[in-house]
C-alpha cells in the first residue's frame, strides 16, 4: 500500500522585494516580445499583481526546500485593486494574468506584502 504524506512549506525566503507602478510592471513583461505576440503572464491575489523568481536547484537549496523552506530570489509586485484577465499594450503585445485568489500561500503572502511593504 502507498502511503501518502502532506507536508505543507513552513516557510519561504524572499531575498528581494520590488514594487512597480502597474503599467511599468506591465511594460517590463512586454521586452522582447515580438507584435502580436503573448508576454509571460501575471499572477493576481487581493488586489496585488505579481510573478516571482524562484532559486536555481543548487544542492543547497534542494536541501533546504526539503526542510520545508523555500528559496525565491525576487518577488516584484504591483496593486492592481481589481482583477483584470489580459491586457494588450502597444504593438498588440498581450500580457495574461491569471487569478490565484484560491492559493493559500499567495494569499498569506499578499497579507505579508500589505504589512510589510505598503
Amino acid at each position: 500500500m502507498i502511503k501518502f504524506t502532506y507536508q505543507p512549506w513552513n516557510e519561504i525566503i524572499v531575498h528581494e522585494v520590488i514594487k512597480w507602478p502597474l503599467e511599468q510592471f506591465l511594460l517590463t513583461r512586454a521586452i522582447g516580445v515580438p507584435e502580436g505576440s503573448t508576454g509571460p503572464p501575471l499572477v493576481w491575489v487581493d488586489g496585488i499583481v505579481f510573478d516571482r523568481e524562484v532559486m536555481p536547484p543548487t544542492p543547497e537549496i534542494i536541501k533546504e526546500s526539503l526542510k520545508g523552506k523555500i528559496h525565491w530570489n525576487s518577488l516584484i509586485y504591483g496593486i492592481m485593486d481589481e482583477y483584470r484577465e489580459e491586457f494588450v499594450l502597444q504593438g498588440q503585445v498581450k500580457i495574461r494574468v491569471l487569478n490565484h485568489s484560491h492559493n493559500n500561500i499567495f494569499k498569506i503572502m499578499t497579507k505579508w506584502i500589505r504589512e510589510n511593504f505598503e
